[in-house]
C-alpha cells in the first residue's frame, strides 16, 4: 500500500519515474548477510520453533529470520508493475478496487469451499495487488483530507470485514504466521485485504493531527531518517528478535504460549529488545555495503 501511495503522485505518466525510484531502493537495500552466525545456532538449536503455516495439507515451514524477506519479491514484482497498474486506476477508478474484491471473493470460495488449491495462490497475487491500488487511490484521492464521516467509512469497512472472516467465514484470528497453525498471510487470503483496508482507515483518520505534527522540524525529521532504513529494518528485525529471544532464554526464561496477563506484561520486552539491537545491525549492515 505504501508502495502504491508513494508511485501515484496524481498523475499516471510518472508511474515509470516512480517505479524507477523504487527499483533503485530495491537495489540497494541492504542484505549483505543473509544469516548472521548467532542467528543460524538459534535455529539449529531450536527446529521445533520455526515459523510455519498451514496451507490445507501443506505444513510450509521456514526458518524464522526468512520470513520476511519473501516480501521481497512481492515488493519487487508490484514495483515492476507500476506502469502497467498506475492507468487503470486514473481510468477506471474505484471500478479497479471493486472488481478485485469480486475476484478475491470468487478465488476465496475456490480455494476454501471447493478445495482448488491453486486458486488459494491467485487470491494471494490479487490481495496483494488490491493493497497496492489502495496506495494509488489514498494518494491520488486525497484520503486524508477527505470529511471524517468518510474517513470512519473506511476504518468501518475494513473493520466489518476483519470481524465477518474472522469471526463467520473461519479465517485465522492471526494475521501473522504462526506456528502450527493455519495462516491468514501464506498464502495471502481475503483477511490481509480487509485488514489493508482498515490499516487505511487509521492512517487518514490520523493524517490531519500526523501532518499538523511533521510541520515541526524536530518530528520530522526523524521520520526522514527512519524512512530512509525502513525496508531493511522490516527485513532483518527477525534476526534482531531471536537474538533478544536467545539471550532471553538462555536467562532462563520461558515464553508463554497463550495471551495471558503474564504475555501481555512481556511486551515491553519484546518491542524495546529487539528494537534496541537493530541501530548496530543496521550499522552494520550499512557498513557491509559501502565497502
Amino acid at each position: 500500500m505504501a508502495t502504491g501511495y508513494g508511485a501515484q503522485h496524481g498523475q499516471p505518466d510518472q508511474g515509470n519515474q516512480a517505479a524507477g525510484r523504487d527499483r533503485e531502493r530495491l537495489r540497494t537495500t541492504q542484505l549483505q548477510e543473509p544469516v548472521p552466525p548467532a542467528e543460524t545456532e538459534l535455529v539449529d538449536r531450536q527446529p521445533d520453533e520455526q515459523v510455519g503455516a498451514l496451507t490445507h495439507d501443506r505444513h510450509v515451514q521456514a526458518p524464522p529470520q526468512q520470513v520476511p524477506l519473501w516480501f521481497l519479491g512481492v515488493y519487487g514484482l508490484l514495483i515492476a508493475a507500476v506502469p502497467i497498474t498506475a492507468t487503470p486506476h486514473a481510468r477506471y477508478g474505484a471500478r479497479v478496487l471493486a472488481a478485485l474484491v469480486l475476484l478475491i471473493a470468487v478465488g476465496s470460495v475456490a480455494d476454501r469451499s471447493a478445495g482448488l488449491a491453486w486458486a488459494g495462490w491467485v487470491t494471494a497475487a490479487l490481495v496483494w495487488l488490491f493493497c497496492h491500488q489502495l496506495g494509488y487511490a489514498w494518494r491520488s484521492w486525497d484520503l486524508g483530507r477527505r470529511p471524517l464521516a468518510q474517513r470512519l467509512a473506511i476504518v468501518g469497512a475494513g473493520l466489518a470485514g476483519l470481524a465477518g472472516l474472522t469471526m463467520m467465514a473461519g479465517y485465522p484470528l492471526s494475521m501473522v504466521a504462526t506456528a502450527g497453525a493455519e495462516s491468514n498471510i501464506f498464502p495471502t487470503n481475503a483477511t490481509i485485504a480487509a485488514l489493508a483496508v482498515f490499516q487505511l482507515g487509521l492512517l487518514v483518520l490520523v493524517t490531519p493531527a500526523a501532518e499538523r505534527l511533521l510541520r515541526r522540524p524536530a518530528a520530522w525529521k526523524p521520520v526522514v531518517a527512519v524512512n530512509v532504513v525502513a525496508l531493511t529494518i522490516f527485513l532483518w528485525h527477525m534476526t534482531a528478535y531471536l537474538v533478544v529471544l536467545w539471550a532471553y532464554e538462555g536467562l532462563g526464561g520461558t515464553l508463554p504460549a497463550e495471551p495471558t496477563a503474564g504475555w501481555w506484561a512481556q511486551r515491553w520486552l519484546w518491542l524495546l529488545g529487539p528494537g534496541a539491537g537493530q541501530p548496530a545491525e543496521l550499522g552494520t549492515h550499512c557498513q557491509g555495503g559501502s565497502d
